[in-house]
């Protein structure tokens, strides 16, 4: 726990955005719908490797389903409502719902059940707000940032793999905790309880300082961790260099996060708790259309190490999830993004991402780096098209026959149109 109450001390911050306070911090009194919706279309140019009927290559195929390298779909459909519970907005309230094809609501192709992304409570006594139900948990800049607002559409393999979290029916494994799904993906959520709190420093510099104890369980409505919390802590200064709001605010920000849990899985019918360690800090940069942002994340236990066949019959997959559990296993990464605004509501995109996975393990270890050149085109304040183009390059430095199979990642397309409703 040390970590976590370290990054609280320090005076850093997230994104161009104040996303901590944006969220369940809402302004305005009433009650508010909304929603979006986002078309997807994918084409991922890499190899399909098979061996002895098992498919080696699940980073070649589009996610969720894992089933085909090319496709259209909605890859997320949200509707939602916010507003506030009395004249004096002091108590807020944010529901959010999904209804499209991802992580959350199909696992590895599977249906989760898991549609009530958030719902949750703010008292509002400022400068402090204190709150309460499922939301997203201050932290990663990649993680926090809204959806429909960045005009990159996949994450970084550092904060898919990273900060993404998988959750397994480890009583199902049929390795050491290579088991099915569980449940959807954490989405960058958590059930609890979050203090926040916001200062203005001098006109234009704000410091938020936050602390949140939650059940380490994703967006499950249950505790799946025998009651052990996991602490979320988190320190953000941002200074505003022009006009703007949300994503378009002009702002230079620093940030710095920590967070630790207990996650339960079983092992040979055996109740075993892991402790799963994440921290980072980062910056970023907006004014006059262009955009700096670097972010650097770390971690211990619970590594998510991909998908991975386990059904020996040709041409059929049985996909299962892989987590490295144990702390001795480490990883780092980072990334550098650029985006310029070109004309009117055109803007270009570069990004470059590396994740260095089980560092400390040669036989395991592998270093994933993605280069990514795109565009960005705002139809109106509520229609968006991106234009995503990846190459892919995975090393296995120590271990050649694994190499042999990674070389088969190449380069992947993606084409999203995003709707907003308000």
């Amino acid at each position: 726990m040390r970590i976590v109450f370290f990054f609280m001390a320090l005076t850093l911050g997230a994104g161009a955005t104040n996303w901590s306070m944006i969220q369940s911090t809402q302004n305005q009194t009433g009650h508010h719908p909304w929603g979006f919706v986002q078309l997807l279309s994918q084409h991922n140019d890499g190899n399909v490797i098979e061996e002895n009927g098992i498919n080696k290559t699940p980073f070649v195929y589009n996610t969720p389903y894992l089933s085909h390298q090319h496709g259209l779909s909605v890859s997320r459909f949200r509707l939602g409502l916010c507003g506030a519970l009395d004249e004096a907005n002091t108590l807020n309230y944010f529901i959010l719902t999904e209804l499209g094809h991802n992580g959350i609501t199909a696992p590895l192709g599977a249906r989760s059940g898991d549609w009530l992304t958030d719902a949750s409570l703010t008292f509002k006594q400022r400068p402090f707000y204190l709150r309460i139900g499922k939301f997203r948990y201050s932290g990663s800049e990649e993680g926090m940032i809204a959806q429909h607002a960045s005009p990159f559409i996949q994450f970084t393999t550092l904060s898919d793999q990273l900060m993404l979290e998988r959750f397994i029916d480890s009583q199902k494994a049929i390795a050491p905790h290579l088991a099915p799904s569980a449940q959807g993906v954490g989405a960058y959520r958590d059930s609890g309880i979050e203090l926040l709190a916001n200062f203005a420093l001098s006109p234009g510099n704000t410091l938020t300082l936050s602390y949140m104890i939650g059940n380490g369980a994703g967006l499950a409505h249950r505790q799946i961790n025998d009651a052990k919390p996991t602490h979320y802590g988190y320190a953000a200064f941002e200074h505003l260099l022009g006009k703007g709001s949300g994503y378009a605010q002009e702002s230079f920000k620093l940030y710095g996060w920590a967070q630790q849990g207990e996650r339960l899985l079983y092992q040979n019918d055996r109740r075993t708790f892991y402790t799963r360690t994440r921290y980072g800090a980062g910056l970023s940069y907006f004014d006059e259309g262009v955009r700096l942002a670097s972010e650097y994340m770390a971690g211990s236990g619970m590594l998510f190490s991909g998908a991975k066949d386990t059904d020996p019959t040709p041409d059929v997959e049985r996909w299962y999830y892989e987590i490295l559990s144990d702390e001795r296993y480490k990883a780092r990464g980072y990334y550098l993004l650029l985006s310029y605004n070109l004309i009117g509501g055109l803007d270009l995109l570069a990004r470059y991402d590396s994740y260095d996975r089980a560092y400390n393990d040669p036989a395991l270890r592998r270093r994933f780096e993605n280069r990514l050149l795109g565009c960005s085109y705002r139809i109106n304040r509520n229609n968006r098209i991106d234009f995503n183009y990846t190459l892919h390059d995975i090393q296995a430095p120590h271990n050649p026959k694994a190499q042999s199979v990674l070389d088969a990642a190449k380069q992947s397309y993606a084409l999203q149109y995003t709707m907003l409703f308000r």
